[in-house]
């Protein structure tokens, strides 16, 4: 089965420019279709994708460059823009909110995700997680290094995922929105070894959550609290 998505044609000048705001956490220049004021209607033709390879039917060969998929119900506006190589996604995937901003960021090598940032309304990001090898973005299989951040820009905790995907591992440090540090943390495979420091207002929401937990879980996976948000 074939499926296609759109492919915008553009200069040498707008892919570049369009790489490197992909690496940024701006909006587009004033007046660029991306912004969705006042931009001319997205130009697209068709990309068939054919055995895991996207094609570009008007060459017959695999899409390279840079691909903008506009929402379907207002096409003025670009929701994702894909740096594509040899038919396989490779580089930035950028996801846009309808004003403009940017919502999440996957990192592609051949064809595999290998990074993602989320990003809260306005651009500040907000998590950067990194995949397992081989994983797919569905599976939101996280391992190696994880990095949160509050609204205000200043770090909210920065640890290792474990190879369960589920929880830690080795150290992990939260800061509260003043940039203090509230919980410093020794981790083995999920499973909390040792509380170097916890600040008391850190201490009495591990309680609350864990009494939470205790009282609403069943013990089944998916009906756990999220890992980042346990102790």
């Amino acid at each position: 089965m074939t499926t296609r998505i759109p492919l915008v044609r553009s200069s040498l000048l707008a892919a570049l420019a369009l790489g490197s705001l992909a690496l940024s956490n701006c909006k587009p220049p004033e007046g660029w279709v991306m912004e969705g004021e006042g931009g001319a209607k997205v130009k697209t033709t068709k990309l068939e994708i054919k055995d895991g390879i996207a094609i570009n039917p008007a060459t017959g060969k695999p899409a390279k460059g840079i691909v903008l998929i506009p929402f379907e119900d207002e096409p003025d506006k670009v929701q994702f823009s894909t740096t594509y190589k040899n038919g396989l996604k490779h580089g930035p995937e950028v996801e846009f909110r309808k004003n403009g901003d940017m919502s999440r960021e996957t990192g592609y090598h051949q064809g595999q995700a290998r990074y993602l940032i989320v990003r809260y309304k306005g651009g500040m990001m907000k998590t950067l997680s990194f995949y397992e090898d081989g994983s797919a973005p569905a599976d939101e299989k996280w391992i190696g290094p994880h990095t949160r951040a509050h609204k205000n820009g200043f770090a909210s905790a920065n640890g290792i995922r474990a190879n369960n995907y589920h929880g830690w591992d080795k150290r992990k440090v939260d800061w509260n929105k003043e940039g203090q540090v509230s919980g410093d943390y020794l981790f083995y495979q999920g499973e909390l070894v040792e509380t170097l420091f916890e600040a008391d207002a850190q201490a009495d929401r591990r309680a609350e959550r864990e009494a939470w937990n205790d009282e609403n879980l069943t013990g089944n996976d998916e009906t756990a609290a999220p890992a980042d948000e346990q102790n």
